[in-house]
């Protein structure tokens, strides 16, 4: 098994994502292949900022809010086919609910703990890593979305999480264990022991 990575700067655009796909292709003839993505090129940065101005009451949040939207949309609009948008929309529109009322929450409680802000920048692997799962099925390599965070358990540090080896080990084990599709993973995120 190969385990390929790609930083934000790969996934920046979808020209640079295309080339990505390029690459898994090239290396699933030889291998099985897995690949870890980071979110879009300043996802990041965008999501912090908008809890940072949420957390401040700054209504400046919805613009960041508006901005990661605007960049997902995009991705999906030039990288998936029209006749598969329908499902990728829906799931997207579903994340970006929940991304919005955590923003939300925030502005309300004026309150942006470890655990709000690790949560909210979750998001940004979580949505690259099943748009470019679904940019490889469409470009024809079966690809598969893994969401780490049922995966890899760490301590509560929510900011800087220490892995819990033994459980992580075996977890991973299980999931990779016989899957013949390249899965398509988020980096930088998981879970602790409580499932948070």
């Amino acid at each position: 098994m190969k385990i390929l990575k790609f930083g934000g700067s790969s996934v920046a655009d979808p020209e640079r994502i295309r080339s990505v796909i390029s690459i898994i292709k090239k290396e699933s003839e030889s291998a099985q292949v897995h690949v870890v993505v980071s979110a879009f090129q300043g996802v990041t940065d965008l999501l912090l900022n908008a809890a940072e101005s949420a957390y401040r009451g700054d209504s400046e949040w919805n613009a960041h809010f508006a901005a990661i939207e605007q960049k997902h949309i995009t991705a999906v609009r030039e990288l998936i086919p029209v006749t598969q948008q329908s499902a990728v929309f829906t799931w997207l529109r579903e994340q970006l609910n929940h991304l919005e009322d955590l923003l939300q929450g925030i502005s309300l409680l004026r309150e942006l703990s470890g655990r709000s802000k690790a949560l909210t920048a979750s998001f940004g692997e979580r949505l690259s890593a099943y748009i470019i799962g679904r940019a490889c099925s469409a470009s024809g390599l079966p690809a598969g979305f893994t969401d780490t965070r049922g995966l890899i358990v760490t301590d509560s540090s929510y900011l800087n999480g220490r892995v819990i080896w033994a459980e992580t080990s075996a977890n991973l084990n299980a999931h990779f264990s016989g899957l013949k599709e390249t899965q398509i993973i988020t980096g930088f995120i998981a879970r602790n022991v409580q499932g948070e």
